[in-house]
């Protein structure tokens, strides 16, 4: 580092400052310490394709609300997930638990997306949805 006398400032002493200044930029969030918060998941759909993203989700958070029309999907989830509440109907889901969830995850038939989707943003959620 240059010394405040001008003759000392030269190329290699400002790219150096400059590399220096850059690298926590670079640097993943967990290396200043890891984030203690868990996420609060709702999830609508979780038969055939939305088990698979509910459970790839739910990794390292909570799944607090579950909604399905077929409790007949809801036995192996109740014993993944005992903890979480489970729903027929999305709407008393979101109505009921709206103040503990922090996003939805959406994995119902694509012509069901944009209900679901559009009340759960209009609750200020976060939303997993896949693109049909």
């Amino acid at each position: 580092m240059p010394s405040g006398n001008l003759k000392s400032v030269n190329r290699r002493s400002i790219l150096k400052t400059a590399s220096a200044l850059t690298v926590p930029t670079f640097l993943p969030k967990n290396v200043f310490g890891a984030n203690e918060k868990k996420i609060n998941i709702a999830w609508v759909g979780f038969g055939n394709m939305g088990w698979g993203d509910l459970n790839n989700c739910a990794n390292g958070n909570n799944v607090v609300a579950l909604c399905d029309c077929n409790p007949g999907t809801w036995e192996r989830a109740k014993k993944k997930y005992p903890k979480a509440k489970f729903y027929k109907d999305f709407r008393k889901m979101l109505e009921e638990m709206g103040d503990q969830i922090d996003a939805v995850g959406v994995g119902t038939p694509d012509h069901t997306h944009f209900a679901i989707t559009y009340m759960a943003m209009s609750m200020g959620k976060h939303v997993f949805v896949e693109k049909p």
